[in-house]
């Protein structure tokens, strides 16, 4: 599992997209607060990167496209994760 998984499915919930759990290397249509029944305006697409360190990390992006946000998956630089910015920062990726 990715270092970052949980705290990529934190953003998503977080932002309001209906996400159990994450699939990786495609558009993934899901609800939102806002969506009548069967609609699904959010959406989000992540794919991994590996780390210099060999550390396994969740990128990508986000959104809502009847309010036509988007958004990029926020890495926490923490001890944990070495080989990625500096630590305290936050960055961020998008595919």
């Amino acid at each position: 599992m990715a270092a970052n998984y949980d705290y990529v499915l934190r953003q998503l919930t977080e932002f309001g997209l209906d996400v159990q759990a994450l699939e990786l290397g495609r558009i993934v249509r899901c609800r939102t607060p806002d969506d009548r029944r069967g609609q699904k305006s959010g959406w989000y697409a992540l794919g991994e990167i590996v780390t210099e360190a060999g550390e396994t990390l969740i990128v990508g992006s986000y959104g809502d496209w009847r309010e036509g946000t988007a958004h990029k998956i926020r890495i926490e630089r923490s001890r944990e994760l070495s080989g990625v910015g500096s630590p305290g920062t936050e960055l961020e990726f998008a595919l």
